[in-house]
C-alpha cells in the first residue's frame, strides 16, 4: 500500500509540475505579446516587418492556460512541504522548456522535410513554416536591445574571469564535461555542417539546380585549364587566380579527379567537405587550447552554423574557407609544439602556412615562430 501511495504521489507531483511549467510558459508568451515588439526578418525574398504575436493553439486558449499559473502557485504554497524537494526546481524548468523543445523539433522537422518533399511546408503550414515562425518570434524578443546584448557577448570573457572560481567547484565527472558528450557534440556538428551545405543542393529546394556562388566561374575556369594544359604546364602560366591559391586548387583538382560528377557539381559539393573540415579543425584547435572536450564540442557545433560557413557557401569563397581550416590546424599544432616541446609539430604547423607567404612581414613572423619552437626545448 505504501508503494502504491508513493507511486501515486510521484505521478501527481509530476503532473503538477508539468501543468505548472506549461502555465508559466504560456503566461510568459502572453506577457511577451503585450510588449508590442517589432522586428525585421527576411520573408518571401524581402525584408519585412513583423510584430511578435506568439500563438500556439489560439489567442484565447493560450491566455487561459497562462492564467492558470496562480492556481498552481497557490497549490505549491499549500503543499510546500511535500512538493518542495531538491529536484522540484529542476523538474519545473524542464517542463517549462518542453514547449520550446517541441517548437525547435517541429521547425527542424519542417525544414528537413521541405528539402526532400517539394512544397511540404506550403501544403502543411501547421507543421511546416508555422513552428519556424514561432521560433523566429522567440529569438527576436530581445530585438530592441540587440545592440547592448551584442556588446555584452563581446565582453563576456570578463564575466568568465570574474566567475572563474566556480569552475574549480565543478566535478569533472559532470555529464556536461564528459568525454562521451563532447564526442556526441562533434558527431552532431559534423552532420550539421554537412547538411547545412548540402541542403541548397537538394532537388526539392533547388529543382533547377541553379549554380550559386560568386567564385564558382573562376574556379571552374582554372580547373578546366588544369585538365586541358596539365598540372605542370599550368604552373608556368601567369594565371594570378591560380598562383595565389595554388594549394587550394591542388586540393580541388584532386577532389575532381576522384569524383565522377561534373566539374560544376563537384565545385558546389566541395562546400560540404570544407564545412566538415572546418568543424574538425575548430574542434582540434579548441580542444588543444582550452583543454576542455565540452568547450571544443560546443565550438564545433556553433561553427557548423557560423557566418564562415554561410558566407563560404553563398559566395563560394572556397580558398578563404580552406585557409581558415589551415589556420586552426596551424594554431593547434603550434600550441602542441610549445606545450610538448616537440619540433615535429612545429615543423608541420609552419609547413601548413607556407602557402600563404606574401610579404616580408609573414617571413619575419614564421622566423619568430621557428625560433620560439626550436628554442622551447631549452626553456
Amino acid at each position: 500500500m505504501e508503494e502504491k501511495d508513493k507511486n501515486r504521489f510521484k505521478f501527481l507531483s509530476q503532473t503538477f509540475f508539468l501543468g505548472w511549467g506549461f502555465s508559466c510558459f504560456f503566461l510568459l508568451t502572453t506577457l511577451i505579446n503585450t510588449l508590442n515588439i517589432h522586428f525585421s526578418t527576411i520573408a518571401s525574398g524581402a525584408i519585412r516587418e513583423f510584430k511578435v504575436n506568439i500563438v500556439f493553439f489560439n489567442p484565447v486558449l493560450d491566455k487561459i492556460i497562462g492564467f492558470t499559473f496562480p492556481i498552481f502557485l497557490v497549490i505549491l504554497l499549500l503543499k510546500k512541504r511535500s512538493l518542495s524537494t531538491e529536484k522540484s526546481l529542476q523538474t519545473f524548468f524542464t517542463y517549462l522548456m518542453l514547449p520550446m523543445v517541441f517548437v525547435e523539433a517541429s521547425s527542424l522537422f519542417g525544414w528537413i522535410l521541405d528539402g526532400f518533399i517539394h512544397r511540404f511546408t506550403v501544403l502543411h503550414p501547421k507543421i511546416g513554416w508555422y513552428p519556424s515562425f514561432i521560433e523566429v518570434q522567440f529569438f527576436n524578443v530581445f530585438y530592441p536591445i540587440l545592440a547592448p546584448l551584442t556588446l555584452l557577448a563581446l565582453f563576456s570573457f570578463i564575466l568568465k574571469l570574474g566567475f572563474s572560481f566556480l569552475s574549480e567547484k565543478v566535478s569533472q565527472e559532470n555529464f556536461f564535461f564528459s568525454n562521451l558528450t563532447s564526442k556526441f557534440l562533434l558527431f552532431i556538428s559534423v552532420l550539421a555542417g554537412f547538411f547545412v551545405c548540402f541542403y541548397p543542393l537538394l532537388p526539392a529546394v533547388n529543382p533547377k539546380q541553379i549554380v550559386f556562388g560568386a567564385d564558382i566561374p573562376p574556379y571552374r575556369d582554372v580547373i578546366e585549364k588544369l585538365f586541358s594544359l596539365g598540372y605542370l604546364d599550368m604552373l608556368k602560366t601567369p594565371n594570378a587566380f591560380f598562383r595565389e591559391r595554388i594549394v587550394y586548387h591542388t586540393f580541388q583538382y584532386l577532389i575532381i579527379l576522384l569524383t565522377p560528377a561534373s566539374i560544376t557539381q563537384t565545385l558546389q559539393f566541395t562546400s560540404t567537405i570544407l564545412a566538415v573540415l572546418l568543424v574538425l579543425a575548430v574542434y582540434f584547435f579548441v580542444r588543444v587550447g582550452a583543454k576542455s572536450d565540452f568547450t571544443a564540442g560546443c565550438s564545433a557545433f556553433f561553427t557548423a552554423f557560423s557566418f564562415n560557413v554561410l558566407a563560404g557557401l553563398i559566395s563560394a569563397i572556397y580558398s578563404n574557407w580552406f585557409a581558415l581550416v589551415e589556420v586552426y590546424i596551424f594554431l593547434g599544432l603550434y600550441l602542441l609544439a610549445v606545450e610538448k616541446r616537440k619540433n615535429f609539430f612545429g615543423f608541420i604547423s609552419i609547413c601548413l602556412r607556407l602557402n600563404t607567404l606574401y610579404s616580408l612581414m609573414d617571413l619575419e613572423f614564421y622566423h619568430g615562430c621557428f625560433r620560439l619552437i626550436f628554442s622551447s626545448k631549452h626553456m
